[in-house]
């Protein structure tokens, strides 16, 4: 009740401070930054590894799930990793946490996925291939860069 009896002693008052607060609005609309795309930090790392003719269970089975637990063992700043495995082709994608060197990162990936190669080899003579590492970070501005991933011979 006191604010609608000060609304109606001083309407010249609620006025002029309706206005204000409009006006300033206004201006802090405009100055606000706008942008379709913000500046998002994601720091995601995928592994693509290449297995022509085998299907996506054997890939989950023999390749994937092997890699992802030398990831949680060998890799630091893993935020979670999520695997996909489709005809002839597994990809890993490792998500890092927020502020993760994303260099090491890819150079311990690289490392462990040596690891699982030489695993898979002494299981299977078959050749396997490390397809590509490959560092993506989300952003408006930022590219994406990829590594090879080399196998030894």
């Amino acid at each position: 009740m006191a604010w609608v009896m000060f609304v109606l002693k001083r309407p010249y008052t609620v006025v002029a401070g309706l206005i204000l607060i409009c006006i300033m609005g206004v201006g802090a609309a405009l100055r606000m930054p706008i942008d379709i795309f913000p500046e998002i930090d994601i720091p995601v790392v995928s592994v693509v590894w290449t297995y022509a003719g085998m299907t996506p269970l054997d890939i989950q089975n023999r390749i994937l799930t092997l890699h992802e637990r030398q990831l949680a063992s060998l890799v630091d700043d893993i935020s979670r990793i999520e695997a996909t495995s489709y005809y002839g082709v597994g990809v890993l994608k490792v998500y890092l946490h927020e502020g993760a060197d994303v260099t090491r990162a890819v150079a311990q990936l690289a490392s462990s996925a040596l690891v699982v190669l030489n695993t898979c080899r002494r299981i299977s003579r078959r050749r396997w291939s490390c397809g590509m590492v490959q560092r993506t970070c989300r952003s408006s501005n930022s590219a994406c860069r990829a590594a090879p991933c080399r196998t030894p011979s």
